[in-house]
Protein backbone atom coordinates (compact mmCIF):
# COMPACT_ATOMS: atom_id res chain seq x y z
CA UNK A 1 0.00 0.00 0.00
CA UNK A 2 0.88 3.43 -0.66
CA UNK A 3 2.82 5.75 2.15
CA UNK A 4 3.03 9.53 2.59
CA UNK A 5 6.32 10.66 4.06
CA UNK A 6 5.66 13.94 5.87
CA UNK A 7 8.28 15.76 7.98
CA UNK A 8 8.07 18.91 9.77
CA UNK A 9 9.49 21.13 12.79
CA UNK A 10 8.57 20.89 16.33
CA UNK A 11 6.22 24.36 15.97
CA UNK A 12 4.21 22.16 13.48
CA UNK A 13 4.05 18.79 15.65
CA UNK A 14 0.45 20.50 17.59
CA UNK A 15 -1.40 20.47 14.19
CA UNK A 16 -0.47 16.61 13.25
CA UNK A 17 -0.82 15.01 16.34
CA UNK A 18 -3.76 17.12 18.86
CA UNK A 19 -7.04 15.51 18.78
CA UNK A 20 -5.83 12.02 18.14
CA UNK A 21 -3.95 13.19 15.14
CA UNK A 22 -7.48 14.01 13.22
CA UNK A 23 -5.33 15.37 10.41
CA UNK A 24 -3.07 12.50 10.06
CA UNK A 25 -6.20 10.58 10.14
CA UNK A 26 -7.87 12.42 7.19
CA UNK A 27 -4.49 11.80 4.92
CA UNK A 28 -4.95 8.26 5.87
CA UNK A 29 -8.31 7.99 4.70
CA UNK A 30 -7.49 9.29 1.31
CA UNK A 31 -3.96 7.60 1.02
CA UNK A 32 -5.06 4.00 2.20
CA UNK A 33 -6.97 3.27 -0.80
CA UNK A 34 -4.68 5.39 -3.55
CA UNK A 35 -2.82 3.89 -6.47
CA UNK A 36 -0.16 5.19 -8.26
CA UNK A 37 1.91 4.57 -11.95
CA UNK A 38 5.36 5.11 -11.74
CA UNK A 39 5.70 7.77 -14.73
CA UNK A 40 8.45 6.26 -16.22
CA UNK A 41 7.68 2.26 -16.03
CA UNK A 42 3.96 3.25 -16.36
CA UNK A 43 3.60 0.48 -13.88
CA UNK A 44 1.85 0.33 -10.49
CA UNK A 45 4.31 1.46 -7.76
CA UNK A 46 3.90 1.07 -4.20
CA UNK A 47 4.87 4.16 -2.93
CA UNK A 48 3.32 7.96 -4.11
CA UNK A 49 6.02 9.95 -2.71
CA UNK A 50 9.91 8.97 -2.38
CA UNK A 51 12.15 11.69 -0.55
CA UNK A 52 13.94 13.23 -2.62
CA UNK A 53 14.90 16.37 -0.41
CA UNK A 54 18.00 17.34 2.08
CA UNK A 55 18.04 15.16 4.95
CA UNK A 56 19.36 17.95 6.92
CA UNK A 57 16.05 19.56 7.23
CA UNK A 58 15.12 17.92 10.47
CA UNK A 59 14.43 14.33 11.96
CA UNK A 60 11.60 12.44 11.29
CA UNK A 61 8.67 12.65 13.17
CA UNK A 62 5.39 11.36 12.79
CA UNK A 63 4.04 9.03 9.98
CA UNK A 64 0.55 7.65 8.51
CA UNK A 65 0.91 4.20 6.28
CA UNK A 66 -1.25 2.68 4.13
CA UNK A 67 -2.08 -0.62 5.17
CA UNK A 68 -2.58 0.13 9.13
CA UNK A 69 -5.81 1.53 10.50
CA UNK A 70 -4.34 4.85 11.78
CA UNK A 71 -1.25 7.09 12.49
CA UNK A 72 2.01 5.21 13.18
CA UNK A 73 5.58 5.93 13.98
CA UNK A 74 7.22 3.57 11.24
CA UNK A 75 6.97 6.42 8.64
CA UNK A 76 7.49 10.28 8.70
CA UNK A 77 5.28 13.07 6.79
CA UNK A 78 7.32 15.31 4.57
CA UNK A 79 6.02 19.04 4.07
CA UNK A 80 9.53 19.62 2.23
CA UNK A 81 8.47 18.12 -1.00
CA UNK A 82 10.33 19.02 -4.22
CA UNK A 83 14.38 17.85 -5.03
CA UNK A 84 15.68 21.97 -6.01
CA UNK A 85 16.59 24.08 -3.28
CA UNK A 86 14.74 26.74 -5.41
CA UNK A 87 11.54 24.99 -5.98
CA UNK A 88 8.69 27.45 -4.03
CA UNK A 89 5.19 27.83 -4.23
CA UNK A 90 2.26 27.33 -2.24
CA UNK A 91 2.50 23.83 0.25
CA UNK A 92 -1.64 22.65 -1.57
CA UNK A 93 0.20 22.98 -5.21
CA UNK A 94 3.14 20.77 -4.53
CA UNK A 95 1.23 18.09 -2.26
CA UNK A 96 -1.51 17.86 -5.58
CA UNK A 97 1.19 17.85 -8.30
CA UNK A 98 3.77 15.48 -6.24
CA UNK A 99 1.10 13.10 -5.11
CA UNK A 100 -1.75 13.07 -7.31
CA UNK A 101 -3.77 13.35 -4.28
CA UNK A 102 -6.35 16.30 -3.64
CA UNK A 103 -4.82 17.52 0.11
CA UNK A 104 -4.81 20.80 0.08
CA UNK A 105 -8.71 20.63 1.24
CA UNK A 106 -7.70 18.39 3.95
CA UNK A 107 -4.39 20.19 5.19
CA UNK A 108 -4.43 23.85 3.75
CA UNK A 109 -7.61 24.56 4.42
CA UNK A 110 -7.79 22.42 7.67
CA UNK A 111 -5.04 24.84 8.59
CA UNK A 112 -6.39 27.54 7.63
CA UNK A 113 -9.61 27.43 9.20
CA UNK A 114 -8.51 26.26 12.36
CA UNK A 115 -5.39 28.04 13.07
CA UNK A 116 -6.56 31.44 10.76
CA UNK A 117 -4.06 31.46 8.35
CA UNK A 118 -4.36 34.43 6.60
CA UNK A 119 -4.08 34.99 2.82
CA UNK A 120 -0.95 36.02 1.26
CA UNK A 121 1.16 35.60 4.77
CA UNK A 122 3.67 32.92 4.99
CA UNK A 123 3.95 30.21 7.57
CA UNK A 124 7.40 28.62 7.62
CA UNK A 125 7.40 24.72 7.84
CA UNK A 126 10.38 24.16 9.16
CA UNK A 127 13.09 25.71 11.68
CA UNK A 128 14.88 28.67 10.51
CA UNK A 129 18.71 27.82 10.91
CA UNK A 130 21.01 28.57 7.50
CA UNK A 131 20.99 25.15 6.05
CA UNK A 132 17.16 25.18 6.53
CA UNK A 133 16.11 28.43 5.27
CA UNK A 134 18.32 27.59 1.45
CA UNK A 135 15.05 25.53 0.66
CA UNK A 136 12.72 27.90 1.76
CA UNK A 137 9.60 25.94 2.06
CA UNK A 138 6.51 27.56 2.79
CA UNK A 139 2.81 27.16 3.66
CA UNK A 140 0.48 29.76 2.83
CA UNK A 141 -3.50 29.54 1.70
CA UNK A 142 -3.41 28.23 -1.29
CA UNK A 143 -5.39 31.16 -4.16
CA UNK A 144 -8.62 29.52 -5.61
CA UNK A 145 -8.47 29.25 -9.24
CA UNK A 146 -11.14 28.53 -11.56
CA UNK A 147 -10.69 24.78 -12.45
CA UNK A 148 -9.95 23.77 -15.41
CA UNK A 149 -11.88 21.02 -18.15
CA UNK A 150 -11.10 17.46 -17.36
CA UNK A 151 -10.81 15.27 -19.86
CA UNK A 152 -13.11 12.11 -19.69
CA UNK A 153 -11.25 8.37 -19.90
CA UNK A 154 -11.40 7.25 -23.92
CA UNK A 155 -13.85 4.21 -24.69
CA UNK A 156 -11.97 1.11 -23.16
CA UNK A 157 -14.12 -1.37 -25.05
CA UNK A 158 -13.02 -0.81 -28.51
CA UNK A 159 -15.02 -3.18 -31.30
CA UNK A 160 -12.73 -5.09 -33.58
CA UNK A 161 -12.19 -3.65 -36.93
CA UNK A 162 -14.09 -5.03 -39.13
CA UNK A 163 -11.65 -5.40 -42.30
CA UNK A 164 -8.34 -6.86 -42.98
CA UNK A 165 -5.96 -3.59 -41.63
CA UNK A 166 -3.09 -4.01 -44.07
CA UNK A 167 0.62 -4.77 -42.82
CA UNK A 168 2.04 -2.05 -41.57
CA UNK A 169 -0.82 0.60 -40.77
CA UNK A 170 0.35 3.68 -39.19
CA UNK A 171 -1.64 5.52 -36.91
CA UNK A 172 -0.21 9.27 -37.65
CA UNK A 173 -1.88 11.20 -35.23
CA UNK A 174 -2.50 9.81 -31.35
CA UNK A 175 -1.23 11.77 -28.04
CA UNK A 176 0.29 10.13 -24.92
CA UNK A 177 -0.63 12.43 -21.33
CA UNK A 178 1.02 12.11 -18.25
CA UNK A 179 -0.75 12.34 -14.86
CA UNK A 180 0.85 15.75 -14.03
CA UNK A 181 2.93 14.50 -11.49
CA UNK A 182 6.94 14.66 -11.51
CA UNK A 183 8.79 14.13 -13.34
CA UNK A 184 6.31 14.91 -16.33
CA UNK A 185 4.38 17.88 -15.32
CA UNK A 186 1.45 19.05 -16.84
CA UNK A 187 2.18 22.87 -18.52
CA UNK A 188 0.95 26.07 -16.42
CA UNK A 189 -0.39 27.38 -19.35
CA UNK A 190 -2.59 24.21 -20.07
CA UNK A 191 -6.80 24.98 -21.00
CA UNK A 192 -7.78 21.49 -19.93
CA UNK A 193 -6.65 18.80 -17.67
CA UNK A 194 -5.84 15.60 -20.04
CA UNK A 195 -7.17 11.92 -19.44
CA UNK A 196 -3.55 9.72 -18.15
CA UNK A 197 -2.50 8.34 -21.60
CA UNK A 198 0.68 6.58 -21.14
CA UNK A 199 2.57 4.65 -24.41
CA UNK A 200 1.74 1.14 -22.68
CA UNK A 201 -2.32 1.98 -23.26
CA UNK A 202 -2.02 3.23 -26.39
CA UNK A 203 0.66 0.41 -27.72
CA UNK A 204 -2.01 -2.07 -26.62
CA UNK A 205 -4.72 -0.63 -28.15
CA UNK A 206 -3.38 0.12 -31.52
CA UNK A 207 -1.88 -3.72 -31.56
CA UNK A 208 -5.61 -5.00 -31.07
CA UNK A 209 -6.72 -2.82 -33.48
CA UNK A 210 -4.00 -3.75 -36.39
CA UNK A 211 -1.46 -1.10 -36.83
CA UNK A 212 2.12 -1.29 -36.81
CA UNK A 213 3.29 2.26 -35.67
CA UNK A 214 2.68 5.36 -34.21
CA UNK A 215 2.95 9.26 -34.43
CA UNK A 216 2.61 10.72 -31.12
CA UNK A 217 1.75 14.20 -31.63
CA UNK A 218 2.48 16.57 -28.91
CA UNK A 219 -0.37 17.36 -26.46
CA UNK A 220 -0.82 21.06 -25.93
CA UNK A 221 -1.57 20.47 -22.26
CA UNK A 222 2.49 19.50 -21.93
CA UNK A 223 3.23 22.68 -23.60
CA UNK A 224 6.79 22.84 -25.34
CA UNK A 225 7.94 20.26 -22.53
CA UNK A 226 8.08 16.84 -24.88
CA UNK A 227 9.68 14.90 -22.45
CA UNK A 228 6.60 12.47 -21.73
CA UNK A 229 6.08 12.13 -25.55
CA UNK A 230 10.15 11.25 -25.51
CA UNK A 231 10.13 8.93 -23.03
CA UNK A 232 6.95 7.37 -25.26
CA UNK A 233 9.15 6.88 -28.55
CA UNK A 234 12.05 5.30 -26.33
CA UNK A 235 9.64 2.66 -24.84
CA UNK A 236 8.46 2.27 -28.45
CA UNK A 237 11.71 0.84 -29.79
CA UNK A 238 11.55 2.08 -32.92
CA UNK A 239 8.16 1.39 -33.64
CA UNK A 240 6.86 5.08 -33.22
CA UNK A 241 7.40 8.53 -34.44
CA UNK A 242 7.25 11.80 -32.53
CA UNK A 243 5.86 15.41 -33.26
CA UNK A 244 7.68 18.06 -30.82
CA UNK A 245 6.39 21.32 -29.78
CA UNK A 246 9.05 23.61 -29.22
CA UNK A 247 10.22 27.23 -28.15
CA UNK A 248 11.88 29.53 -30.51
CA UNK A 249 14.78 29.42 -28.61
CA UNK A 250 15.76 25.63 -28.56
CA UNK A 251 19.36 25.32 -29.41
CA UNK A 252 20.73 23.40 -32.67
CA UNK A 253 22.01 20.40 -30.55
CA UNK A 254 19.01 20.12 -28.66
CA UNK A 255 16.95 19.62 -32.67
CA UNK A 256 19.44 17.17 -33.56
CA UNK A 257 18.50 15.29 -29.97
CA UNK A 258 14.97 15.41 -30.66
CA UNK A 259 16.26 14.07 -34.39
CA UNK A 260 17.62 11.21 -33.03
CA UNK A 261 14.72 10.41 -30.62
CA UNK A 262 12.67 10.08 -33.62
CA UNK A 263 10.84 13.44 -33.64
CA UNK A 264 10.12 14.05 -37.34
CA UNK A 265 8.08 17.81 -37.14
CA UNK A 266 6.94 21.04 -35.14
CA UNK A 267 3.50 21.45 -34.28
CA UNK A 268 1.96 24.54 -34.68
CA UNK A 269 -1.80 25.35 -33.26
CA UNK A 270 -3.32 28.50 -33.80
CA UNK A 271 -6.64 27.13 -31.60
CA UNK A 272 -7.14 29.63 -29.35
CA UNK A 273 -9.16 27.72 -27.01
CA UNK A 274 -6.18 25.52 -26.55
CA UNK A 275 -2.94 27.55 -26.89
CA UNK A 276 -1.87 31.20 -27.31
CA UNK A 277 -0.56 31.33 -30.84
CA UNK A 278 2.76 32.18 -31.69
CA UNK A 279 3.00 34.72 -34.68
CA UNK A 280 2.92 33.00 -37.81
CA UNK A 281 6.53 34.65 -39.03
CA UNK A 282 8.13 32.22 -36.22
CA UNK A 283 6.45 28.92 -37.71
CA UNK A 284 8.19 30.05 -40.73
CA UNK A 285 11.31 31.09 -39.70
CA UNK A 286 11.62 27.49 -38.03
CA UNK A 287 10.82 25.53 -40.84
CA UNK A 288 13.83 27.55 -42.92
CA UNK A 289 15.95 27.08 -39.97
CA UNK A 290 14.76 23.04 -40.04
CA UNK A 291 15.51 23.42 -43.75
CA UNK A 292 19.23 24.90 -43.32
CA UNK A 293 19.84 21.87 -39.96
CA UNK A 294 18.99 19.68 -42.63
CA UNK A 295 21.00 20.49 -45.49
CA UNK A 296 23.95 20.86 -43.71
CA UNK A 297 23.92 17.36 -42.16
CA UNK A 298 23.11 18.45 -38.74
CA UNK A 299 19.13 17.01 -38.98
CA UNK A 300 19.85 13.49 -40.29
CA UNK A 301 16.06 13.14 -41.45
CA UNK A 302 13.43 15.23 -42.94
CA UNK A 303 11.12 17.22 -40.91
CA UNK A 304 8.15 18.51 -41.86
CA UNK A 305 5.98 21.24 -40.08
CA UNK A 306 2.37 20.34 -38.48
CA UNK A 307 -0.22 22.74 -38.11
CA UNK A 308 -3.65 23.04 -36.25
CA UNK A 309 -5.70 25.29 -37.60
CA UNK A 310 -9.40 26.17 -38.27
CA UNK A 311 -11.02 27.00 -41.44
CA UNK A 312 -11.32 30.24 -40.23
CA UNK A 313 -7.75 30.65 -39.94
CA UNK A 314 -6.46 29.83 -43.21
CA UNK A 315 -7.00 33.79 -44.18
CA UNK A 316 -4.47 34.82 -42.47
CA UNK A 317 -2.19 32.04 -42.22
CA UNK A 318 -2.26 31.16 -46.21
CA UNK A 319 0.61 33.13 -47.44
CA UNK A 320 2.71 31.83 -44.20
CA UNK A 321 2.17 28.84 -45.76
CA UNK A 322 3.27 29.14 -49.14
CA UNK A 323 6.26 30.48 -48.26
CA UNK A 324 7.55 27.24 -45.71
CA UNK A 325 10.45 25.43 -47.49
CA UNK A 326 9.02 21.81 -45.85
CA UNK A 327 6.15 19.62 -46.32
CA UNK A 328 3.28 20.94 -43.84
CA UNK A 329 0.71 18.74 -42.40
CA UNK A 330 -2.51 19.55 -41.65
CA UNK A 331 -4.49 18.45 -38.39
CA UNK A 332 -8.01 17.11 -38.78
CA UNK A 333 -8.18 18.72 -42.29
CA UNK A 334 -7.99 22.19 -41.03
CA UNK A 335 -10.70 21.96 -39.22
CA UNK A 336 -13.76 22.47 -41.89
CA UNK A 337 -16.92 24.28 -40.98
CA UNK A 338 -19.07 21.17 -41.78
CA UNK A 339 -22.56 23.27 -41.67
CA UNK A 340 -21.22 25.01 -44.39
CA UNK A 341 -20.68 22.00 -46.60
CA UNK A 342 -18.03 21.35 -48.78
CA UNK A 343 -18.48 23.76 -51.40
CA UNK A 344 -18.00 26.37 -48.49
CA UNK A 345 -15.51 28.74 -49.65
CA UNK A 346 -12.96 28.55 -46.63
CA UNK A 347 -12.36 24.85 -47.37
CA UNK A 348 -12.07 25.94 -50.65
CA UNK A 349 -9.31 27.74 -49.62
CA UNK A 350 -7.55 24.41 -48.36
CA UNK A 351 -7.97 22.78 -51.58
CA UNK A 352 -6.69 25.70 -53.44
CA UNK A 353 -3.45 25.65 -50.93
CA UNK A 354 -2.97 22.14 -51.66
CA UNK A 355 -2.95 22.59 -55.35
CA UNK A 356 -0.36 25.76 -55.04
CA UNK A 357 1.65 23.57 -52.74
CA UNK A 358 2.39 20.47 -53.74
CA UNK A 359 3.90 19.17 -50.42
CA UNK A 360 0.96 19.68 -48.15
CA UNK A 361 -0.82 16.89 -46.56
CA UNK A 362 -4.17 16.20 -44.63
CA UNK A 363 -4.53 13.97 -41.76
CA UNK A 364 -8.17 12.69 -42.47
CA UNK A 365 -8.91 12.76 -39.06
CA UNK A 366 -11.65 13.43 -35.99
CA UNK A 367 -14.88 12.78 -37.48
CA UNK A 368 -16.07 12.84 -33.76
CA UNK A 369 -14.36 16.69 -32.90
CA UNK A 370 -16.08 17.77 -36.24
CA UNK A 371 -19.87 17.13 -35.54
CA UNK A 372 -19.55 16.65 -31.79
CA UNK A 373 -20.93 13.50 -31.77
CA UNK A 374 -19.51 9.82 -31.55
CA UNK A 375 -22.64 8.67 -33.28
CA UNK A 376 -21.50 7.06 -37.03
CA UNK A 377 -24.50 8.47 -38.51
CA UNK A 378 -23.51 11.67 -37.85
CA UNK A 379 -19.53 11.27 -39.42
CA UNK A 380 -21.20 10.94 -42.55
CA UNK A 381 -21.61 14.72 -42.89
CA UNK A 382 -17.51 14.53 -42.75
CA UNK A 383 -17.11 12.44 -45.48
CA UNK A 384 -17.63 14.85 -48.09
CA UNK A 385 -15.02 16.86 -46.77
CA UNK A 386 -12.52 13.76 -46.34
CA UNK A 387 -13.18 12.03 -49.96
CA UNK A 388 -12.46 15.88 -51.83
CA UNK A 389 -9.12 15.80 -50.26
CA UNK A 390 -8.63 12.09 -50.97
CA UNK A 391 -9.53 11.99 -54.62
CA UNK A 392 -7.81 14.94 -55.84
CA UNK A 393 -4.11 14.17 -53.53
CA UNK A 394 -4.68 10.50 -52.94
CA UNK A 395 -0.98 10.76 -52.44
CA UNK A 396 -0.92 13.10 -49.61
CA UNK A 397 -3.76 12.44 -46.99
CA UNK A 398 -3.15 10.48 -43.83
CA UNK A 399 -4.82 9.12 -41.06
CA UNK A 400 -5.08 8.13 -37.60
CA UNK A 401 -7.45 7.86 -34.40
CA UNK A 402 -6.67 10.98 -32.25
CA UNK A 403 -6.75 8.90 -29.48
CA UNK A 404 -7.27 9.62 -26.15
CA UNK A 405 -9.24 11.98 -28.07
CA UNK A 406 -8.57 15.04 -25.67
CA UNK A 407 -11.64 17.71 -25.04
CA UNK A 408 -14.01 15.57 -25.60
CA UNK A 409 -17.82 16.07 -23.90
CA UNK A 410 -20.13 12.69 -22.66
CA UNK A 411 -21.68 11.86 -26.20
CA UNK A 412 -18.75 12.68 -28.18
CA UNK A 413 -16.40 10.25 -27.49
CA UNK A 414 -15.73 7.79 -29.97
CA UNK A 415 -15.34 4.08 -30.11
CA UNK A 416 -11.55 3.74 -31.66
CA UNK A 417 -12.78 0.43 -33.22
CA UNK A 418 -15.84 2.64 -34.41
CA UNK A 419 -13.63 5.04 -36.38
CA UNK A 420 -11.66 2.51 -37.95
CA UNK A 421 -14.75 0.62 -39.46
CA UNK A 422 -17.41 3.60 -39.79
CA UNK A 423 -15.01 6.15 -40.81
CA UNK A 424 -10.89 4.81 -41.81
CA UNK A 425 -12.91 2.11 -43.87
CA UNK A 426 -15.46 4.47 -45.92
CA UNK A 427 -13.20 7.32 -46.17
CA UNK A 428 -11.06 4.47 -48.83
CA UNK A 429 -14.49 4.01 -50.34
CA UNK A 430 -13.77 -0.05 -48.99
CA UNK A 431 -11.51 -0.28 -50.82
CA UNK A 432 -7.96 -2.06 -50.12
CA UNK A 433 -5.99 -0.25 -52.68
CA UNK A 434 -7.12 3.09 -51.37
CA UNK A 435 -6.98 1.86 -47.32
CA UNK A 436 -3.46 0.69 -48.10
CA UNK A 437 -2.24 3.91 -49.55
CA UNK A 438 -3.80 5.75 -46.39
CA UNK A 439 -2.43 3.75 -44.08
CA UNK A 440 0.70 2.17 -45.26
CA UNK A 441 2.15 4.12 -48.67
CA UNK A 442 1.61 7.72 -47.67
CA UNK A 443 2.46 8.12 -43.80
CA UNK A 444 5.82 5.63 -44.19
CA UNK A 445 7.23 8.05 -46.59
CA UNK A 446 6.49 11.17 -45.09
CA UNK A 447 7.46 9.82 -41.79
CA UNK A 448 10.43 7.40 -43.18
CA UNK A 449 9.38 4.64 -41.18
CA UNK A 450 11.78 2.36 -41.67
CA UNK A 451 10.31 -1.09 -40.28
Amino acid sequence: MPNLEVKCSKDMEQYFVENDAELLRKMHALLKDHKSLDPLTEEPKNTVLRNRVATTLAPWAFCIVGDEPGPSKRISVNFALGDKPDRKGPLGDRLRKDLGLDLEEVIVDYLSSKYNLQEGREYTMVSETREVNRHHYNDRPRKTSKPLPKNIEPDPNPEKPAFQMPLGAINTHCHVNSNGLTPFRWSEDRKYDPAFAPWKKLEELDRFLGFSGEVVVAATCHGTDNSFMLNALKKSQGRAMGVAFVEKTISDDELAQLDAAGVRGIRYSYVKRLTNPPPPEEMVTMARRLRDLRCAGKLQNNWHIDLYCEAADLEDLNAHIKTIPLPVVFDHMAVPAIGKGAADPGFERLLQLFRDKPDCFAKLTCPERLTGSNEPEEWRRVLPFARALAQEFSERVITGTDWPHPNMKEGQMPNDGKLLNCWIWEIADRNSENLNRLLVDNPRRLFNFRF
